[in-house]
């Protein structure tokens, strides 16, 4: 079976050496408790002071106030990245003299909902994945938008040049519209004369209910099915559901847990209200990655595996520039559980 999943974000290296992580030091108050507005519904209150612009994500249910100097751009995640100078999606690592923050809704999976802001951050949120390789600075409890949140500044070990931007940021908080998400706010790094300013943009956060994921498809079924067809395959059968990826992905670590009779699951970065389409198809013409043999590099044989089966999750409305999950087999068999999928379109 065959995972794919989409990448979210930057693709950060640790060079893993030793901080001796100390769990208390440095502890501080805060940084700093907000004097915004508490939820409101539908919308954020009031205006942005002046010389400021709003940046606002209606499906995140959150607004905050950056300088109107400077530039922001939508991320994954119903988040937004904001930046002292202007840049482009591929601009990494930022040039000398670049103030930035970005702000992110993070999914909560099966398991971690026990987890307080602080267990949640180690899971999930720290770069690097050992212990010794990050040290926190500074800790402290705070209030964001009326909410209980957390702010960390945390130095962690990594090679040149993502070590510039070194020691780094966090809040983190949960909307009191979002049961599953936490919202991760980064920043850095922690030196830079321009953190009061970081921390005045961050007190201006608003939580407000979010509107509803968009169920209608921007791509048919028919486009979707035909999108399968190509030089030397031959397609037997093929049929397409409509979904939130949530839906698609608890049905799925499903499928995982029972075939393994344990506690297995597969969790991707994508937003769970992503609306897609989960295809199935049978035939033949197509392989799956090579099987068998050594590494690659190796001199062994790797001999292709022909599919008779296939299940792919392709996005049903833009940006169609990814594709979820995609898994198939040679056995001459229809996934029988794509059939017990809850299709919206119908």
């Amino acid at each position: 079976m065959i995972l794919r999943s989409l990448l979210v974000g930057a693709l950060v290296l640790v060079s893993c050496g030793s901080l001796e992580d100390d769990g208390q030091s440095g502890a501080l108050a805060g940084s700093k408790a907000t004097a915004a507005p508490t939820q409101t519904a539908g919308r954020p209150v009031g205006a942005p002071a002046t010389g400021e612009v709003r940046v606002k994500d209606d499906f995140g249910g959150w607004s905050i106030d950056r300088p109107a100097a400077w530039f922001d751009m939508p991320q994954a995640l119903h988040g937004s990245a904001l930046r002292n100078l202007e840049f482009g999606p591929n601009d990494f690592p930022p040039p000398p003299g670049t103030v930035g923050l970005s702000l992110r809704l993070e999914t909560v999976h099966p398991g971690e909902e026990g987890l307080d802001l602080e267990g949640f951050a180690s899971r999930r949120v720290w770069t690097a994945t050992c212990a010794a390789c990050r040290k926190i600075l500074e800790r402290g409890d705070l209030v964001i938008a009326g909410q209980p949140a957390k702010f960390f500044s945390v130095y962690q070990n990594q090679p040149s040049p993502l070590e510039q931007f070194e020691p780094r940021l966090y809040w983190l908080v949960r909307s009191p519209f979002f049961d599953d998400r936490v919202v991760v706010i980064t920043s850095g790094p922690t030196t830079s004369p321009a953190r009061d300013e970081l921390e005045r943009i961050v007190a201006t956060i608003q939580f407000f209910r979010p509107a509803p994921p968009i169920l209608v498809p921007t791509r048919t079924k028919a486009e979707i099915i035909a999108s399968l067809s190509g030089a030397g395959r031959t397609v037997t059968r093929s049929e397409a559901k409509l979904m939130l990826y949530r839906d698609f992905e608890r049905a799925y670590n499903d499928v995982l847990r029972a075939a393994s009779g344990g506690p297995t699951a597969v969790y991707s970065a994508t937003d769970p209200d992503t609306l897609v389409w989960v295809v199935a198809f049978t035939g033949s013409g197509s392989i799956l990655p090579m099987k068998g043999g050594g590494p690659p590099g190796s001199g062994a044989v790797r001999t292709p595996t022909p599919w008779a089966w296939s299940i792919t999750v392709l996005p049903a409305r833009e940006p169609y520039s990814w594709g979820g999950p995609s898994m198939g087999g040679p056995e001459a068999t229809w996934p029988a559980w794509f059939d017990q999928l809850v299709d919206r379109s119908t």
